[in-house]
């Protein structure tokens, strides 16, 4: 048997529940006005074009920023307008790993994302991507929603058995990075259901590490 619970692990596999906590994050949709479909050359006399074309994905990359010395806020992300989307004119940002522990089965209080929410992300990003941008045409948050981390203590996965009978192989605790690696992480999952052992380096995975 495979288990990959997500945010109810800890429900599933009784012997790894203290090593998960359930996070709620979340993500918003900020409108840059951005009219232009590339990116040109700045010029003096055309900076409100050329402030508002940086957020295109040929000048602007996925980005990450590790907070300063001191600041309490989680590591600030964020990606550029999608000229392809339903909302070409929009840039995502979020902080990674808000540390709000919730109830997964909470589905109204998890997913209803209030004023506080909004204003923490908004402050976060503004200074820093309107200085990274040059622009300070973005407008307030247009959309926000939640998701849930599954966090380990070291935030690293917790994958191999469960239990003693060596029928239960399981992955939690993927802490908002796994989607990255599922196909190993999938591909490792069946060899330890079909063969009990995987060629993957995977081993540095196992919840043990926890009981040094």
């Amino acid at each position: 048997v495979i288990v990959a619970g997500g945010p109810w692990a800890g429900d599933l596999l009784p012997a790894w529940a203290k090593f998960l906590r359930v996070t709620r994050q979340v993500q918003a949709w900020i409108e840059t006005h951005n009219k232009d479909a590339g990116c040109k050359q700045r010029s003096d006399n055309d900076s409100d074009r050329a402030s508002t074309v940086l957020h295109h994905p040929s000048c602007m990359p996925t980005w990450i920023r590790a907070p300063d010395p001191g600041d309490n806020l989680p590591p600030l992300y964020g990606f550029p307008v999608d000229p392809s989307s339903q909302y070409p004119d929009r840039i995502k940002v979020a902080l990674h790993g808000r540390r709000e522990v919730v109830d997964p089965d909470d589905i109204e209080g998890r997913t209803a994302v209030s004023a506080s929410d909004i204003d923490e992300l908004s402050n976060a990003a503004a200074g820093f991507v309107c200085a990274a941008s040059l622009s300070s045409s973005l407008s307030p948050v247009v959309d926000a929603r939640s998701c849930l981390y599954t966090v380990s203590p070291d935030e690293h996965f917790l994958v191999g058995f469960h239990g003693e009978s060596g029928r239960i192989c399981a992955a939690a605790g993927l802490s908002g990075h796994g989607f990255k690696m599922v196909p190993a992480l999938g591909e490792a999952l069946a060899d330890l259901a079909t063969d009990g052992l995987t060629g993957l380096p995977v081993k540095f995975l196992c919840p043990s590490r926890f009981d040094n």
